[in-house]
């Protein structure tokens, strides 16, 4: 949907035989992020000022062809663009990142072509932890050196002994200033290994050191922009696992959302949104850049960090003078997976889920110190993400029969659940492995950290309205994806495309909305970011169908993958969905030919229990067809970047242990 540019802290990439003098513009977005704020537990000032400084990337040294010649380098480790993980510790800035991998002793050199014009180079110097342990015994006091030298002299210098015991992460090189350099300067990139002050000419093996994020940028100050009805902020929304059948605002019996039902009674529900996946990365980069998760990359654990061409729903704002920021309770949604593109401020755990009620006084305090300015919020609330709580106030009487503690417990017992083994129809496993009695505490915690949510949207409502800025802040609510509550046998999310996994709220409201008007027809939420873009009058490729689509609905096939599947007794299975009206249809893809599917009729199976693709094969086949085409028309990703140690570590640490997120 959108130009393969540059994005985050970032223009457009220039490939290595563009000079770095002449961006090439392909949108109307310009994309830009303050320079020194982004990341997590960064901040800004709680009164904006009327300008910000801006880093325009102007070429990705990372992206597309390689934008360097090899001078030295060893033969069974050659540069190459690679994640690299310094660090797994999360107190520590080294999860891994793409970087170009240059093992020591090695040395590459770029050509910065173009007018004399001065940028700054961003780059991390980092050495990735396994090379730790590799000349521990043999070189015990060894160091790597990596260095960016420009025009024969050095400009900056970074020397990490190779000691296990000292906690290395990311440097950046030249500090937070970046190194000075021109156009017309020759960069010399190397690595060595010291030991003595002397450097190692052999070593035995190949050292994963490198430099990420390698970057040209150019500095400058850009206005910021005054809100009105005419031209309005924008808030995003999103609650992670939350799936909608269980929104009183969707008929739910349980009070769960009574802020959402007040938020749709003035503006547009939609009643069949549809996520692009059942878990969290592929689903939240689809919300934030409108693209499928072939699109986007960011398709699995093997892919787990937000391309750096992609241009995000911030970016799309924040060209147009908005301040922006985020806070995020989902800890791998963060700057470390590079979500904080287009964000001035960008705020996250990097260990653990977060409650809204821990942050939200941060958020409220930032909105009543914008004074006017025109701002983009996104917040990620995960109240209904495991571990789950009771909560306090209307969120704990929704769960009032749970003693204290349960949640623990039942995290436990989750985990039992995640290999499949309840999967299917005989509940007798099943209430073996999770009994009913604590599946009906998980059940009412779960409702509890939907009203905890529910509270949160309330309590932003409301300081919107005490702000006087509700008629000029149009607010969208959504879900990445929601959960299984043992339908199929499972306590999670990712391992399946059905309806309570998929099925998502979509609600907008504000200037320019029409008020109550519910849509039926089917939709998937990736059309936020265009459409939130176009509703702000922000002219983006695809906005104005994208804004019809959020306003009026209108009849489309809406698509959805995973690569966690559970499939016939097969884990770790890729699968993709489509829903056309009142048939969803799922198909196994990582098997050839693409023949295996199930059909479900949703007209006379809304819950999705019963595959008719038998009684129903032209059906079955035409809907095939047209997913395996709805596919071909995509544009896939080819520098998705695997993920690292870090990440591996994380999703342990969170209980994931490469399950669904």
């Amino acid at each position: 949907m959108y130009p393969k540019g540059r994005s985050g802290r970032r223009l457009w990439a220039c490939p290595p035989e563009v000079p770095i003098g002449r961006v090439e513009w392909r949108s109307h977005a310009l994309v830009v992020v303050l320079g020194g704020l982004a990341g997590c537990g960064g901040t800004a000032p709680e009164t904006a000022s009327d300008t910000m400084m801006v880093d325009e990337v102007v070429r990705d040294l990372l992206a597309g062809k390689p934008s360097w010649t090899t001078v030295r380098a060893r033969p069974d480790r050659p540069p190459a663009v690679e994640a690299l993980c310094p660090a797994v510790d999360p107190q520590v800035d080294g999860g891994d990142m793409p970087a170009l991998v240059l093992a020591p002793p090695g040395e590459v050199r770029i050509a910065l072509a173009g007018p004399p014009e001065e940028y700054v180079l961003r780059a991390r110097a980092g050495v990735d932890l396994t090379a730790f342990t590799v000349l521990k015994a043999s070189r015990p006091g060894a160091s790597v050196v990596l260095e960016v030298l420009g025009d024969g002299r050095s400009l900056a210098r970074e020397l990490v002994p190779l000691d296990p015991e000292h906690k290395v992460g990311w440097r950046d090189l030249g500090g937070s200033a970046g190194v000075p350099v021109h156009g017309g300067m020759e960069l010399v990139l190397r690595t060595a290994v010291v030991e003595d002050g002397v450097e190692l000419s052999e070593l035995p093996l190949a050292l994963p050191a490198g430099f990420g994020r390698l970057r040209l940028e150019r500095r400058s100050a850009r206005a910021r922009t005054r809100s009105s009805s005419a031209q309005p902020n924008v808030v995003l929304v999103l609650v992670d696992t939350l799936r909608a059948d269980r929104l009183s605002a969707y008929g739910y019996a349980r009070p769960t959302s009574p802020a959402l039902a007040a938020l749709a009674a003035r503006g547009v529900l939609h009643e069949e949104a549809r996520s692009t996946s059942s878990w969290t990365w592929p689903a939240t980069a689809s919300v934030l850049t409108g693209l499928q998760p072939k699109e986007h990359g960011l398709t699995g654990d093997g892919s787990s960090y937000l391309g750096e061409g992609l241009v995000t729903l911030a970016e799309m704002l924040q060209a147009q003078g908005f301040t922006t920021a985020a806070w995020s309770a989902n800890p791998i949604v963060s700057p470390l997976r590079n979500f904080d593109q287009g964000f001035e401020r960008f705020e996250s755990s990097r260990e653990r889920f977060r409650k809204g009620a821990e942050f939200l006084p941060e958020v409220l305090a930032w909105l009543r110190g914008l004074g006017g300015t025109r701002f983009f919020l996104y917040l990620h609330l995960a109240d209904p993400h495991g571990p789950l709580e009771r909560g306090r106030g209307a969120a704990r009487e929704l769960a009032r029969e749970v003693p204290k503690g349960a949640g623990s417990r039942l995290e436990h017992l989750r985990q039992g659940l995640h290999k499949g083994e309840a999967a299917g129809p005989d509940r007798a496993r099943l209430d073996q492995l999770f009994p009913e009695a604590e599946r009906a505490q998980a059940s009412a915690l779960y409702d509890a950290g939907v009203r905890a949510a529910d509270d949160c949207l309330e309590a932003l409502l409301a300081t919107l309205r005490e702000l006087g800025l509700e008629e000029e802040t149009l607010v969208a609510f959504t879900s990445d994806h929601g959960e299984e509550l043992f339908e199929r046998g499972f306590f999670g999310h990712g391992q399946g495309l059905h309806r309570e996994l998929v099925h998502v709220p979509l609600v907008l409201a504000g200037p320019g909305i029409p008020s109550g008007r519910r849509v039926a027809g089917v939709l998937s939420n990736r059309w936020l970011a265009p459409g939130l873009a176009a509703l702000a009058g922000v002219e983006v490729p695809g906005g104005a169908d994208a804004r019809r689509r959020l306003l009026q609905g209108e009849p489309e096939r809406a698509l959805f993958s995973t690569t966690k599947g559970w499939w016939r007794g097969e884990r770790g299975v890729t699968l993709h969905g489509l829903c056309d009206g009142a048939w969803s249809l799922q198909l196994r893809s990582d098997v050839q030919p693409e023949d295996e599917v199930a059909l479900f009729d949703l007209a006379q199976d809304p819950d999705e229990l019963c595959d008719v693709a038998a009684l129903h094969p032209d059906k079955a086949a035409e809907l095939r067809r047209a997913l395996i085409e709805e596919r071909g028309r995509q544009h896939p990703r080819s520098d998705a970047v695997p993920a690292g140690a870090a990440t591996q570590e994380l999703l342990r640490q969170l209980g994931y242990a490469g399950e669904g997120n």
